[in-house]
């Protein structure tokens, strides 16, 4: 049980780094980026894919963030600034297309394969307190925590932060303030998709693989994860990832591996029946 509960904190870190994205954009911007989860999986899959010649670890990881950013800016470009960041139901429509092709690109590029392999191995496993764990979950986990920790920091404490907070509150006066309200949209989806960068690479290093059709399911639990936390809470999107990571591994360990798919839904009915605010402290919304 605890060999379970240690492995759902190493995986929830990982969810955790995508639900923060998702609550960025959506707490910043009012904005639902459904395309978000396939960002997540193509910048993992493109990362493995170049670095099958060999390509340094440390250079791989750069290419997922590059690439989590690049198509998160293109989310901006395409389903975010035409509409001027209004109509959300006509944003969130035009991102789900958004994320067929992204989809599509990534199988297009692979073929007829199902899975992309993690072309090398990371350290190795090694047992503390008897817990067996590996040293790709170690970085993974202690990589995702100081992210975590640094994005809510520089929200709360930096002037760009503050400018973001400031464009969750009333949109239209950011002008008045001499923000241009284009600038903070780019930045707000710039940091979301360099996080879901890291996230998919360090889950695809622990998993070993990466499946082009993931995109839809791991962009599900984001929005899970994200409405547990309390929509717009960061620190609530830290904590119900780690809460999903640990709920799944604990199913997983009681032999519910078939309800894996409803935990996150049963989860969060749970939540909104006990705590309708969400996990997160009220300090932590970046709008009231």
């Amino acid at each position: 049980m605890d060999q379970a509960f240690v492995n759902g904190l190493l995986i929830g870190a990982n969810y955790a780094l995508l639900g923060v994205g998702y609550t960025l954009v959506f707490g910043v911007m009012r904005l639902l980026t459904l395309a978000h989860g396939d960002v997540f999986m193509a910048a993992g899959a493109g990362a493995l894919l170049l670095s099958s010649s060999g390509t340094p670890l440390w250079l791989a990881g750069l290419i997922a963030v590059g690439i989590g950013a690049a198509l998160s800016l293109l989310t901006e470009e395409v389903s975010f600034r035409p509409l001027g960041y209004r109509n959300e139901i006509a944003a969130a429509t035009s991102t789900i297309g958004l994320g067929f092709v992204i989809q599509g690109t990534v199988l297009q590029s692979r073929g007829s394969s199902t899975s992309i392999p993690v072309p090398f191995r990371v350290g190795g496993d090694f047992e503390v307190g008897g817990l067996l764990l590996s040293t790709a979950q170690v970085v993974s986990l202690g990589l995702a925590l100081v992210l975590m920790v640094a994005t809510f920091l520089f929200v709360g404490r930096t002037r760009w932060g503050m400018a973001m907070r400031a464009f969750a509150e009333d949109p239209d006066g950011v002008a008045l303030l001499g923000l241009s309200k284009r600038r903070l949209a780019v930045l707000v989806m710039l940091i979301a998709g360099a996080l879901a960068g890291v996230a998919s690479y360090l889950l695809a290093l622990r998993t070993g693989s990466v499946s082009p059709v993931s995109g839809v399911e791991i962009g599900i639990k984001g929005l899970a994860i994200m409405a547990i936390g309390g929509f717009g809470n960061l620190p609530g999107a830290m904590v119900a990832g780690l809460v999903l990571g640990v709920a799944e591994t604990t199913g997983d360990y009681a032999g519910l591996a078939g309800f894996q798919v409803a935990i996150p839904w049963i989860l969060l009915v749970v939540v909104l029946v006990l705590r309708p605010q969400g996990l997160g402290p009220r300090f932590g919304r970046l709008r009231a």
